[in-house]
């Protein structure tokens, strides 16, 4: 009963949601509080069928994600991120991975864990747009300098400092390139 109650209160108060389903009869057999949050559905609805956990799911990712979860679960390689469309509205990012559990060499239960990661694509995202700028503008001043009136300045410059015998100026200019 004490372990019981250490379990319940460690998956009521953490914020990933965790499941525990029969993979012979697909009955959901447990799943976390936090599964609420993270999908905008009530447990019960999960415990009344099974299959509602997809219903939210993006539907570019929907089919991509049935066909993977059912072929890679049951070698414990499910291991996946999808879009979901919570109630809300919002499009929410989700990583989930599952475990098989072997009874006599059979699989008879999956065990897993859902995980809101929307925060972390959107930063991730801000991050690749903000690399493209650089990219960008790296480009545009690559492309001034490639500019032909920037070579010739240049080269006239280099020029004047050679033939005015200015070593010092001539590579300080040159490292600045």
């Amino acid at each position: 009963a004490k372990s019981e109650s250490m379990f319940r209160e460690m998956t009521e108060t953490i914020q990933e949601a965790f499941w525990l389903t029969d993979w012979i009869t697909r009955e959901v057999l447990y799943i976390s509080p936090a599964y609420e949050e993270i999908y905008g559905q009530s447990c019960q609805s999960l415990y009344d069928d099974a299959k509602s956990w997809s219903y939210p799911i993006h539907p570019e990712d929907q089919e991509s994600v049935r066909e993977f979860y059912y072929s890679e679960a049951e070698k414990g390689n499910y291991d996946i991120e999808f879009r979901i469309i919570h109630p809300s509205g919002k499009i929410k990012w989700i990583k989930e991975r599952a475990f098989p559990i072997f009874e006599d060499g059979v699989l008879v239960r999956m065990a897993g864990y859902s995980i809101d990661i929307t925060d972390v694509k959107e930063k991730q995202e801000r991050i690749d747009e903000q690399h493209q700028d650089l990219l960008h503008y790296q480009c545009m001043l690559l492309g001034t300098q490639l500019n032909p009136q920037f070579i010739f300045n240049s080269l006239n410059s280099i020029q004047y400092y050679i033939l005015d015998k200015e070593k010092k100026p001539t590579l300080e200019f040159i490292s600045n390139f």
